[in-house]
């Protein structure tokens, strides 16, 4: 199967030009580096004819995106070598592009954010329910999106986070159709999800009716950090969308990372389903393990390679599991994330069990764990995201910062779930979750 970014970056290496040209190591200056990373100093290219240009349309990156929309079933599909964040900037400014409200759930990358602030977007969010159980955060409704959607009819765009960090899915195909006779687009931030299709193809989020979907290659799949795609369900946003991530993106891509993305492909169009329905089979032993000692997970529909379960408040799961040999991906504040991939091997799992096993054995009745997820009244919105991060602002500690207007977006990831954003009241309730969270400043505007 080809890999059309290798064949480019490996016939430029072997052409034998004089390289007068960026990046400075020229592919030869090895020695500069440590062994471990000199071997792909070849591949390390920039824009030449021979290897194409990201933002251009052309050439061996436009050959490798249209493998992957086809893969993807996207009618096209943009590289990204700044993450999904790049992916978010640029389907919302697609979207969006003159700003407006945006209807969208509380479970949030910074990404989003921030781009609320840049682009004069106002978010309406969405009730959870609590379908996830009472110790995770909940799912979007699609009668939450149609009652939104009859208070907010100037409404621009929805935009869902799916799976969220805990692994909970929400129901996109009637989340779309509600959106598409609203006459909206569905833009779902699938950061945590690249994999998720090669499992069941029913939760193909382009596929469900998505219009945009962002996709890190790096979070599950074997790709470097800061692989990502951009998936499109119809072409007329192709040129817009390829706008909006040069304006947001880097005019210098690595080009390491859009390789990877290449590679990730490849991968998947060969090995993927094989490789993927063998890790969730041992992620699934060792969720009915977690089950047996009691531990609760997320309920409904979950991604199958997404482990994650409470434990007590205070105490220091992470340390144990270290101790353990295991590294997680988030123990604080009474809840455990663990991302397995393929990588991952047998060996891995019985340690992990074992740790599991000894942890429980740490630990009174799990069922006891009090609830620590619940719809919590929203800061009172005083200014717009933007108004209030263009204000001017200044520092102050969070114990004098009551009734205050946020001027920064303060979210923890995960969950992702915002303490306060730009333009909402710090109340009590903030303060506290700042506290718990270790944050003892925040940016207020004068």
């Amino acid at each position: 199967m080809p890999i059309p970014i290798y064949e480019a970056l490996r016939a430029q290496a072997l052409c034998g030009r004089v390289p007068l040209h960026m990046p400075g190591h020229k592919g030869a200056m090895i020695n500069a580096f440590p062994p471990e990373l000199a071997a792909i100093l070849p591949l390390d290219s920039t824009e030449l004819p021979g290897t194409g240009n990201l933002f251009a349309d052309q050439g061996a990156i436009r050959e490798a995106e249209m493998l992957a929309a086809e893969l993807f079933g996207a009618a096209d599909t943009l590289f990204s070598a700044g993450g999904s964040t790049l992916c978010i900037q640029a389907m919302l400014r697609c979207a969006l592009p003159h700003g407006g409200k945006l209807l969208c759930g509380r479970v949030l990358h910074r990404a989003a954010a921030d781009a609320f602030c840049l682009l004069s977007i106002e978010p309406i969010f969405l009730e959870c329910d609590d379908s996830s159980s009472e110790y995770f955060p909940g799912r979007v409704t699609p009668q939450a999106l149609t009652e939104a959607l009859q208070r907010h009819k100037d409404a621009r765009a929805a935009y869902i986070t799916c799976p969220d960090y805990f692994g909970s899915l929400n129901d996109l195909t009637a989340l779309a159709k509600i959106c598409h006779a609203a006459n909206i687009p569905l833009l779902v931030d699938a950061a945590h999800g690249a994999h998720l299709e090669f499992l069941n193809p029913a939760s193909r989020a382009i596929m469900a009716g998505a219009d945009f979907v962002a996709q890190s290659a790096h979070k599950t799949l074997p790709a470097l950090t800061g692989a990502a795609w951009l998936h499109l369900a119809d072409t007329k946003y192709a040129e817009s969308a390829r706008l909006a991530m040069r304006a947001f993106g880097s005019s210098s891509p690595s080009f390491p990372i859009l390789l990877s993305l290449d590679c990730a492909r490849e991968w998947l169009a060969v090995h993927g389903r094989h490789k993927l329905a063998q890790l969730s089979v041992r992620v699934m032993n060792t969720k009915s393990l977690l089950a047996k000692l009691g531990f609760h997970q997320p309920l409904g529909e979950t991604d199958p390679l997404r482990i994650a379960f409470t434990t007590q408040n205070d105490y220091d799961v992470g340390t144990f599991l270290r101790r353990c040999g295991i590294e997680p991906e988030y123990a604080e504040h009474g809840k455990v994330i663990l991302i397995p991939s393929v990588a991952n091997g047998t060996e891995d799992f019985v340690r992990l069990d074992a740790a599991l096993h000894n942890l429980a054995k740490q630990l009174p009745d799990c069922a006891n764990f009090a609830p620590q997820f619940s719809n919590h009244k929203l800061p009172r919105r005083a200014l717009s995201p933007r108004e209030a991060f263009m204000a001017y602002s200044k520092s102050v500690p969070i114990i004098h910062a009551e009734g205050k207007i946020s001027a920064q977006n303060i979210i923890p990831c995960p969950p992702a779930i915002p303490i306060v954003l730009a333009g909402e009241e710090v109340n009590d309730e903030v303060i506290l979750n700042l506290s718990q969270n270790g944050i003892d400043k925040i940016c207020v505007s004068e």
